[in-house]
């Protein structure tokens, strides 16, 4: 590809952004403080909108221009490459992060911590998202990938959802009009998750608050959250678990560079301290490699790859 064009509609993109006077542009943005991977090159463009419409405007501007966009909350599932990240990152956590509460009902803008937000429900005694304690990122990131854990899923307990499409438009579903799938929703690729509205019981604040610390304690005990990793890398295959299937095969302690599998759990892929993207990658590679031939699985990966197109 020629990269004139390319480099104008960056202009052209950047310009209509400062025109918008709204939210926070910068270009050459460092990423890796982003991410939990603690790992990434530069945003070549990085947007934070100030609300629902800013979202709207950003998507549209980039798909008037043709120009490649993303969306980042927390960075807790996602490695990105060296170098600089083509495109527009429209970055979620800045701005569109409060939460509400209208009795059972709470709303919560998707640029909120999940941790946050599940700190606040255990307080007020309202059940439903506890069990999701520990897990990391943003509450919008959560829903896109329908996060999960001890038997929970998050869209268990929407109501409604709503994000801005493909074409920049803003679209309300209630959670039975959307197809929740095992840490996938299609529905929601490519789009921007701005608020979700959670419907929950009542309950203990006591027994609750007890229940968050257990969960937490025991990711402590299991996970290696002493060093940066972006959680479960691989998906759970059909009958059968990816972190179980790596450690069978005895990858525990491979290394490649300073991106190293886990020696506390085999389903995370940390770094050790300098760990560069394409070493992590070429772990990931490693590993499935290593399964197919081993169990004849195909792992999937959980986490999203940018910048190795």
């Amino acid at each position: 590809m020629n990269p004139l064009p390319l480099l104008q509609k960056a202009e052209n993109v950047l310009n209509e952004l400062y025109q918008l006077n709204s939210g926070m542009v910068r270009q050459f943005e460092p990423l890796a403080k982003r991410t939990t991977y603690r790992i990434g090159g530069f945003a070549e463009i990085l947007y934070s909108p100030m609300n629902e419409e800013d979202v709207a405007q950003a998507i549209r501007i980039a798909k008037t221009n043709q120009f490649p966009y993303r969306i980042l909350g927390g960075g807790s599932n996602v490695l990105i490459n060296e170098g600089v990240l083509v495109g527009l990152t429209i970055e979620t956590t800045s701005f569109l992060n409060s939460i509400s509460f209208d009795r059972n009902t709470v709303i919560v803008e998707s640029g909120a911590k999940l941790l946050h937000l599940i700190l606040k429900t255990v307080h007020l005694g309202l059940v439903g998202l506890e069990n999701l304690s520990g897990i990391p990122g943003t509450v919008g990131g959560g829903v896109r990938m329908n996060c999960g854990a001890y038997g929970t899923e998050i869209s268990d307990c929407i109501e409604w959802i709503q994000f801005v499409d493909v074409n920049g438009n803003l679209q309300l579903c209630k959670q039975s009009e959307i197809e929740w799938n095992y840490r996938s929703v299609p529905q929601l690729r490519n789009t921007c998750i701005t608020k979700v509205a959670f419907k929950l019981n009542n309950g203990d604040p006591v027994k609750l608050k007890q229940k968050m610390v257990e969960i937490i304690r025991t990711r402590r005990i299991n996970q290696p959250l002493n060093y940066p990793s972006a959680g479960s890398v691989f998906k759970r295959p059909p009958n059968a678990y990816a972190s179980k299937l790596i450690d069978e095969a005895g990858l525990k302690g491979l290394t490649i560079g300073g991106a190293q599998v886990s020696r506390k759990h085999a389903g995370f892929i940390i770094n050790l301290g300098n760990a560069k993207a394409s070493e992590v990658y070429q772990l990931i590679k490693e590993i499935r490699s290593i399964i197919i031939q081993k169990y004849g699985i195909q792992l999937e990966l959980e986490q999203e790859l940018w910048g190795f197109e």
